[in-house]
This record gives structure tokens, C-alpha cells and sequence, in this order.
């Protein structure tokens, strides 16, 4: 039997530890990992998990694209461990452009996180994604 963890928010090394901390502080409870791909690998090869859906939020729009890309490098070099979800923000201005991105880059969904993104599902920002996906 194939196990799938199909929710894994991930983040490159260089912040894994700020962003998993700050979601820590956000939801009051201690980060059990720092986020990074290399602790998800080793603590999900420990459990037996076999594949993941890789994510990560974006909180700005200027994060969108660059979060974007990092998933998908994510995916292109671990073969067939990830499959990944692209971001969207509320307030990013080309929606279209960046849905266009998201599935150039072989990404299978879009990841949307309300409460850390600060930002009601039924907010005009977030239905306009709907009109356009």
C-alpha cells in the first residue's frame, strides 16, 4: 500500500526555520520540524510515507511567483516523491498571468490558506480566482 501525506507545506532552507516558527507563533503550538524538504524526507521515510503534495502560502503577491517555481523545482527533482500545489494571493493583480504560471509549470492545484493569508473565501479577492481556474 502506497502512503500519500497530502499535506505538506514546505519552504527552501535558507527560510525553513523563520516560516515554520512564525506558523508556530500564529497557531500557538511548537513546530514539531523546521519546514525544510530534507527534514520532511527523513522524518516521512522514518513513518513509511511514500509520496507527498508539496504547498506553500503565499502572504504577499510578490511571493506568489517565486513560491511557484520553488515548488515546481521541488517536484522536477524528486521525481515522482511530490506532486505540487501552486499559491495565489488576495491582492496579486494578475490572476490570469499567474494561474497560467501555475499550470505551465505542471503544478496539479492551488493551495489557498485563509487564515494565514488573512483573507475570507467568499472576499471578492479570493472569488475572482474562482472566475478565472
Amino acid at each position: 500500500m502506497k502512503i500519500i501525506d497530502t499535506h505538506a507545506h514546505v519552504y527552501p532552507d535558507k527560510i525553513a526555520d523563520k516560516a515554520s516558527n512564525a506558523t508556530g507563533i500564529f497557531y500557538g503550538i511548537p513546530p514539531h520540524f523546521n519546514g525544510s524538504v530534507g527534514k520532511l524526507l527523513e522524518r516521512g521515510d522514518r513513518a513509511g510515507i511514500d509520496h507527498y503534495v508539496v504547498s506553500s502560502i503565499a502572504t504577499t503577491p510578490a511571493q506568489v511567483h517565486a513560491i511557484n517555481t520553488y515548488i515546481s523545482s521541488l517536484v522536477s527533482e524528486n521525481g515522482n516523491k511530490f506532486t505540487g500545489l501552486g499559491t495565489l494571493q488576495q491582492d496579486l493583480e494578475d490572476v490570469e498571468g499567474a494561474v497560467e504560471e501555475i499550470i505551465s509549470l505542471g503544478l496539479k492545484g492551488i493551495k489557498l490558506h485563509p487564515d494565514i493569508q488573512r483573507v475570507k473565501l467568499n472576499d471578492e479577492r479570493v472569488l475572482r480566482f474562482f472566475e478565472v481556474v
